[in-house]
Parts: structure tokens; sequence; C-alpha cells
């Protein structure tokens, strides 16, 4: 009794070593008497001892330990880890009793915790190894927006913000500088990557469903006002904090402590493994031995009053001179560049974004005038271009006179500085990309997906949580022999570094580890199998200037590694260098508005044309001293507010598929009747006109929703009970716009098997998502038990015999419609007819068009996908049409007449009838002199995981290009990659078949 007394009288002590913070409480009876946290910079051992010492913790305690680092602390410790599922719910019951939920979101980690009325747990879940979802992925965002979270704190409630993706870092990124271009505020874009983010935890945690009863939120996350905001509305409300949220898991730990323990104020843990040799197996010492470093740079380099990095390589003789511009206004950094009339650098200029590229490059203007004025030198620009992701905005701005994508330019600034190369890596902020060379023009480029674990941002972020500056970080791994990392996600790696750090590695052999897994990142993800010179590859980016990746490549390829003295604005160079030889070729004036743009007031404004039915979201620049505005914006492909709507000759055939897809659908009965609902979603892009024909002639009146919009793509983030594919999200949020409308009595959904077998193949499936999408939109939590009662959901196999289909679908329509076997018999007959009519009539269409196409030699290209995801402008980010504005004719695929014959041995066994018809296609665009190949595909689509590399195969020696399409709305990293690809085209001198 009396040791029983004692302890009650002791206090307690609560540790929580996560993956990044640690975080230490001492509870005084049931109050929290201290707390406090720090980042442990993958040592959180020493991050203890300092937090206890500048704090003078020292006494005896119960100690609980807790966290994914706890293990470690607890062995030193001698005492018991803590769950931590515990620790949370034994935190949230002390301020909470009544919670039924709780959601945990850390640094690297988030879970969802599920309590029954005692408090018991009844059902765990947490996040995929995937960065998007967490404190990291919040951090990184606010840091490429500029922001402090203490600056957030101040911002005004934003009601309707833009759309931000949120399922990955480059994902978002994307949509930001999308953003950024149309000028919204860091406010708006804050709010909008927020909800992003809560709509992302509600499909991983709770797969679309809402939370019952209270929920409390923990985690450092807690604390951001704008996220638990929009939390709060996914889940319907009831969802609630408090001021400790952070120290949830170790006010946990401290109230579940069973071990006393004495602690002094300048405790060292010994940590097991720390004095060791490390077990693990060791990669090379990085090294450079082949590799080509630039010398030590002899350039005035210095920061000016605006925070710019400006650099004056050799200050020319003459005090007037004739001179080019190029700005790369990249995801993260802003460059420019000043070159001579020989094409030489005389400045070179280089500063963050901060979130806002219109202030860095007005800043960096203002820089390079000033020090050009400085060295006495008169510049005269004759010509100005603008690269990168930014490059439209600044470009309007700036009165470019070239917009070019980031690819080219790079190319171009590569082959200035040595005309031998063949391969170019170039690694920035959150792009990465390749490109071959031959013959002086590219023949091959690609750029990274959705991964920045092989990008210069993950280096930054990884050598910040270790304790390094960029620059230590380089210096430090040279000469390192490194642990062996995965160069998987963000998450995986930085969980592979921790498991490093408590084993023994060093902070140095870490760091060195995380460089070679950015290093092999990139060459698995993004040169995936490409050509690389076994000479020398160029090494671009200001990611380059990092002496130990420029190491981990050696190593790894076994070749030269060059890097120029300006690799980090080989971009603003190569734009300079272009603008130049098209100006000079043209004879044309330039029409920059001069430096003096950099002191004008600038403010962006959107606004919806209202020129035609497209109604395009349009920027405007309202630009101090200008009468009228630049503009851009606009899906019709025209230059500026004033001019009528342009009519695109090159996407005829996209819009003839859809007239010709307008025309063969009913219209459906009117006056009395049933309305019946159909969405215009995943198989519908194909057999509308079959179901609105069979619908038509049971006497309904029709109800079909129009194409996907941006207000669609939110409802799909809403209403999705899972993280399926975007099409099959859309396709939910299709129904439930049916669903809350009035007067549709039912919504007709048919669960697509399979499409009628032929001889040439031994299957022919839709995709599982799409022959579920009935039970996937009445399993949808928004739908409520009403609207599913609506739905009317026949399976359809098209392999079945007329008596069996019409059964099928008598079966589900008979009752509800109020119609017979043989209406309904019959109306399936008619149906039918029609829709070999339009399928016939597509065929017809589309030879008409290839033979022409033939005749002319003329370059075209097949766009290779899904109709869903081709047809839908939403879905498809409008790509086809935007490739058809940069002159190049695109066609569908469903005008491509279906040969079976061209799948051939190979392929007889290919299961998805999409699949049949992609890699027919594939194959007749292979054997076209005329034609090439773009792949629209999704990101998680289970059946293009194999497809797109059946099609790149099929496609060797022939530029091809695949774009992975998702639910962010930005379309800038698409159109470089597509700029890009249209370029090598160009200077494709018609690629042979392949022989037999």
């Amino acid at each position: 009794m009396r040791s029983f007394l004692f302890c009650m009288q002791i206090k307690r002590l609560g540790i929580d070593a996560g993956s990044l913070y640690v975080k230490i409480v001492i509870l005084d009876g049931d109050e929290t008497s201290f707390s406090s946290m720090s980042a442990h910079n993958g040592n959180p051992a020493g991050a203890i001892g300092r937090l206890m010492r500048e704090n003078g913790i020292a006494g005896t305690f119960l100690a609980g330990i807790t966290g994914q680092r706890g293990a470690e602390i607890a062995a030193a410790l001698k005492t018991e880890l803590v769950d931590e599922v515990k620790a949370h719910r034994r935190a949230v019951s002390s301020f909470y009793p009544g919670a039924r939920t709780i959601i945990s979101i850390g640094a690297a980690s988030a879970a969802l915790m599920e309590l029954d009325e005692n408090g018991e747990l009844r059902h765990y879940s947490a996040n995929s190894m995937c960065a998007a979802g967490t404190g990291s992925f919040l951090d990184q965002q606010l840091s490429r927006l500029g922001l402090r979270y203490e600056d957030t704190s101040h911002f005004d409630t934003i009601a309707n913000p833009p759309p931000v993706a949120a399922r990955c870092a480059v994902f978002a990124k994307s949509d930001l500088v999308h953003r950024q271009q149309e000028g919204y505020s860091k406010a708006a874009m804050w709010s909008g990557l927020c909800r992003g983010l809560a709509h992302a935890l509600m499909n991983t945690l709770l797969r679309g469903r809402r939370p019952e009863g209270l929920t409390v939120v923990v985690g450092g996350v807690a604390a951001n006002a704008t996220l638990m905001k929009w939390l709060s509305a996914a889940c319907g409300g009831n969802v609630v904090s408090f001021a400790l949220a952070p120290y949830s898991a170790a006010i946990g730990a401290a109230r579940l402590a069973v071990t006393q323990i004495g602690m002094a104020e300048n405790i060292v843990f010994s940590v097991a493994g720390n004095a060791g040799e490390p077990c693990a197996p060791l990669r090379k010492p990085l090294v450079i031995n082949k590799s080509i470093l630039p010398p030590p740079s002899p350039e005035l380099l210095r920061v000016d009053r605006h925070g710019n990095e400006i650099s004056i390589s050799a200050p020319p003789a003459a005090k007037q001179n004739k001179t080019w511009l190029g700005i790369d206004v990249g995801s993260t950094s802003v460059k420019a560049v000043i070159c001579d009339n020989s094409g030489k650098i005389i400045l070179d200029a280089y500063r963050k974004t901060g979130g806002e590229p219109v202030r860095a490059a007005q800043a960096l203007l203002a820089g390079i005038e000033e020090a050009l004025q400085n060295a006495g030198v008169e510049a005269q620009v004759l010509g100005c271009a603008t690269t990168g992701s930014g490059r439209k905005i600044i470009g309007a701005i700036t009165g470019a006179d070239l917009v070019i994508n980031e690819i080219t330019a790079h190319a171009r600034g590569a082959l200035y500085a040595d005309k031998s190369i063949e391969t170019i890596f170039e690694i920035g902020g959150q792009d990465s990309k390749y490109m071959r060379i031959s013959g002086g023009v590219i023949s091959d480029a690609v750029m990274n997906y959705a991964c920045a674990a092989g990008t210069g941002s993950f280096l930054e972020e990884q050598a910040k949580n270790l304790g390094f500056t960029l620059n230590e970080a380089s210096d430090s791994v040279i000469g390192v022999a490194p642990g062996v990392l995965s160069d998987r996600c963000t998450v995986f790696m930085e969980q592979d570094i921790n498991g490093l750090l408590r084993r023994g590695y060093s902070r140095r052999q870490a760091m060195a580890a995380a460089t070679y897994s950015v290093a092999q990142n990139y060459l698995n993800k993004v040169v995936a199998g490409r050509f690389v010179s076994g000479d020398k590859v160029f090494f671009q980016g200001a990611t380059a200037r990092n002496k130990g990746l420029v190491a981990a490549f050696e190593n790894l390829l076994g070749v030269s590694i060059v890097v120029s003295a300006h690799c980090h604005v080989a971009g603003a160079h190569g734009a300079a260098l272009l603008v130049k030889e098209l100006c000079e070729k043209e004879g044309r004036t330039s029409s920059f508005r001069g430096f003096a743009v950099a002191r004008r007031r600038i403010l962006l404004e959107k606004k919806p044309c209202a020129a035609c039915h497209n109604r395009c979201a349009i920027t405007y620049a309202h630009i101090e001293g200008e009468a009228r505005p630049p503009s851009f914006g606009y899906r019709c492909g025209k230059d500026g507010d004033s001019q009528p709507k342009k009519t695109n000759v090159n996407f005829a055939p996209f819009a003839a598929r859809a007239a010709l897809f307008r025309s063969a659908c009913a219209a459906g009965k009117t006056g009395a009747g049933l309305t019946v609902g159909l969405p215009r979603a995943l198989g519908n892009y194909q057999y509308l006109p079959l179901w609105s024909h069979f619908l038509d002639g049971l006497g309904c009146r029709l109800k079909i929703t129009g194409t996907s919009d941006e207000e669609i793509a939110h409802t799909a983030a809403r209403v999705s009970a899972a993280d399926f594919c975007f099409p099959v999200k859309v396709a939910a949020a299709h129904v439930q716009k049916l669903a809350e409308d009035g007067e549709v009595d039912y919504i007709f959904l048919p669960q697509m098997i399979s499409g009628r077998r032929h001889r040439y193949a031994t299957n022919n499936y839709f995709c599982p998502y799409v022959q579920s999408a009935g039970a996937q939109a009445a399993a949808s939590a928004a739908l409520s038990g009403k609207a599913r009662a609506k739905l009317i959901m026949p399976a359809i196999d098209f392999n079945l015999g007329k008596g069996r289909m019409s059964g099928e679908l008598y079966a589900a329509c008979g009752a509800p419609l109020h119609v017979t076997r043989r209406q309904v018999a019959a109306a399936f007959t008619r149906a039918r007819k029609a829709y070999e009519k339009f399928c016939a009539g597509a065929r017809a269409q589309g030879k008409k068009l290839l033979d022409e196409l033939a005749r002319s030699g003329k370059p075209a290209v097949v766009i290779l996908g899904r109709p869903y995801n081709t047809a839908d402008g939403r879905v498809a980010l409008d790509l086809p049409r935007k490739i058809a504005q940069l002159g190049v004719t695109v066609i569908p695929l469903e005008l491509v007449a279906f040969n079976p014959r061209n799948l051939g041995r190979q392929f007889e066994n290919m299961f998805w009838i999409y699949g049949q018809m992609i890699i027919a296609a594939a194959k007749m665009v292979r054997g076209s002199r005329n034609l090439y190949a773009v792949y629209l595909t999704n990101y998680g689509c289970g059946p293009d995981s194999f497809l797109v590399s059946f099609v790149r195969e099929i496609m060797k020696g022939k530029p091809f290009l695949a774009l992975e399409l998702d639910e962010h709305s930005g379309d800038a990293g698409y159109m470089t990659r597509i700029e890009a690809y249209l370029d090598v085209i160009r200077h494709d001198k018609g690629s042979p078949a392949p022989q037999p």
C-alpha cells in the first residue's frame, strides 16, 4: 500500500520518438506540467538528451516510451515500449471520454482508430506507403508556397478554394503551379490543398464513409486550423481536437507508464548498435573518378538586395551590347540568363519562387537590371524567351517572343556546351527529365510522373531531416560507403533511413544512402531502360551541383558524368539561344516589355470566357501602364479576348466522332412516363447509343449527364467509396448527380462484364471496376438508401444469346419500368441495330480519314486509351484538343477500325476488350510512316500497368508518348511532355516498319 501511494506521488514522463520528431511531456497528477518537441535529425536519443538538459529535467519518473523510433529509447532506459495505438486511446479518453473515432496524422503516417461504446478498439487502418496525407507532405507544400504555419493562421476563410490534388507531392505541385498561373492567392491555394488532403484522408482511412460519433484528431497536423475545418466538413461535423493533440502519444505513454526510472539532466542514451559495425551490406563509396565537375567559379557571384543570386561570368568589353534573355520559371525556383550575340553567357541569376512566380520573376528582372547597371553595361535585349512550368504566365507578362517547353530548352542549352552529347539527365525541384540526342536533335524524352523520390526536393528534405544543409550534404557523403535503401516512395525511403540509423549507421552514411537512392529511383523510374551513352552523360539542373549525386550516377552507370558551370541555368540559357535563332531567322522585332516590367504593379484576375459553350476559365494579367491585359487559358486556342472563337481543323476527327456519337443517341420520349438517368461515364462513352435507344424503346424519358467538369471532379473526391482510379470516381459523381435530381425516377447503370468474343482472342472482358460500377455506386457513402433503390443494374455479357440477354435485362428492368419481357426483347433488338449503325459509321469515317492522311503523308497522332479516358474532357484535361492546337491532327481510337488479326500469337490471350483495341491500333500505328501514338492512361489502372509496357515495346524505334492522368487539374507538366514529343516527331524522318 505504501509503495502504491509512493508511485501515485511520482511524476510521469512520456516520450514519443517519431520518425522525424521527439516529443516529451511531464504529467503532475492529471495535469500536463511540461511539453516540448524537437526534430531529431536521425538521432532521437541525442534530441531527447538535449531537451532534458535545456529544460533541467531530472529526478525519478514513471516513464512511458512510444513512437516509431521508441524501441531503441525503451531499450536504452530498460523499460517496455508502449503501443502507440493504446497511447493515443488513453490520451484521448482523458480529454474526450465519449470519443468513437481517433484520426492520428503524424509527420510520416496517418492512422484511423475506431472505438466501441466502451472505448475499446474495434477497427484500425493506416495510410499506404505514400507521403500524401502526412505532416511531411504538408511541410513540403508549405515550403513551396513560401509560407510558415504561423502565416496560415492569419488567412481568411476561403469558402470555395481551387481544387488541388493531394494524392502525391508531384500531383500537388502540378496543381499548385497551375493555380499560381491562374492568379489564386496563397491563402486560396493553401485552403485548396488542405481540402484535397482532407478528402484524401477520408478515402485512405475511411474508404469514403463518414466516421461514427465524436471524432478526435491528434498529431502535429491537428494544429492546422484549415485542415481541421475541411476534415470536419468531410466528416459531417462533430470533429474536435485539443491544444496538446500533437503530444497525444506521449501523454498516453505517460499515463500507461509502469516502470520507475531515475533521470538526470546529463543523461546519455547508449542505443544498441551505435558503437558497432553496421551489419547490412554496403554500397561502393561515393567517389568521383571519371566525372567532370566545373572548376571553382571565378565569376562575380553575389546575393543582391532582392535575394537573388547574381553571377556575372565575364563583363563584356563594350558598354553597349546586343543581348538575349532567357527565363526559366520552375516549380521551386526561377532562373534567368543574359547571353551575348555569340550565345556566351554574360550574366545568370537564380532565386526561389516562394509560391509567387510573378513576384519572383519581377525580383529577378530587377536584380538583373541593377547588376548590369552596376557593371556599367547597357544591354539591348533583342529577344526574350520563357520556359519552365510557369512559362505561359511569365511569357505573357514580359512580352516574351518565344514560350518554349523546358525539355527542348534544356537540350539546346546542353548542346551549346557540348555538341557531341547523346544523353542528358536533368533533375529539378519536383521534376526529373531524360533526353536522348541524335544528330543534334531530341530523339527521345521523358519526365517523371507520380513520384517525388527521384527529385531535388526529396534530397533537400532528407538533408534537412538529418541535420545537413544541401551544401553540407553534398560534401559530407564523398568517400562514404553507405547502406542500401529502397528506391521507392519518399515514405519508404524515410523509413529505410530510420532503419539504418537504428542499426548504427552514421548520419553521413544515411545521407549517402539517400543520395544513392535518388539516383537509382531516377534510373528506374525515369530512364527506365532507355539508351544511356557509354561515353558520358550530361547532368543538368541545380541538383547536378550535388557532388554525391554525381558520384552515385558514376558508380551506378560506370560512365563519366559531365556537369557544366551553368548546369543550374541550362534551361534559361537554352531558351535564350532558341529565341535568338528564331528572331534572326524571321527578322523579328522583340515584343519584350523591358526590365521596367519589374517595377510595374501586376494583378492577376480569373474570369470565364463567354465566347462559346466551353466557358473557359481565363487568366488576365493586368499590368500597370498596359491598356489591354494579356490573357491565356482558351481551350479553343485563340490568342486573346478580342478574337472570336478559333476553329481547330486538327481537332476535326474528335469533333466528328463526338457529332456522330450525339446523333446516334436517342433523345428519349416526351410527356408522361418514367424518367431514367444515364451517367455519361465509363462504358457509356461507347455504349450510350445502345442504352439510350433501349430505354427509349421502353417508353422512358431520358436524362443524360453532361461531360465531366470541375464540379464533377470535386464530387468524385468526396463520394468515392475507395481510392479507385479517377474515371471510376468520376462515374460515382455522375451517379450522385442523378441521384440528387428530383426528376429522375431510376438510374440505369449496367454492369458490363464482357464484349463479344472473336476467334483471335480467348477473352474479351471489361476491367473489374467497370464490371462492378453499379456495386461501387451503391456502396458510396453519400448515396442514401432511397437513392440506392433507384439503381437498375443488369449484368451484361454480350456472349450470351439474345434470349438470355433479354432475360437479364427484363429481370432488372421489368418491375421498376413496368414493361413486359416481350417489350424488353423488342427494345433491345432495335437498340443493337442502332448501335451497330453507329459503329459502322465510325469505321467508315475513320477509313476515309486514314486514307486521306496516307495520301498526304501528313503526320497525325492516334490517341490510344479507353473512350472514358480520351473523350471525357475533364478526365483527359482536354489534352487531345491541346495537341491539335499545336498543329498536329489527332485521331480518336474509335475511328481506327479494330482489326483483331493484329493481335497475333503474342496477344491472343489478351484478357481485356479495350486492351485488344489498343494493342491492335498500336500495331497499325507502328506500321505506318506518318502515324504516331499518344497513350492516355490513369494512375492506378491495373490493366494499363501491363498494356503501356506492351505498347512501348511495340513502338520501339518510333517516337511514343504515354501520359498518366489523375484527378489533378494542372496541365503544365503534360504540355511540357507533349510539346517535346511533337518536337521529336517533327525531326523524325518517318520510322520504318519493324522487320518480321
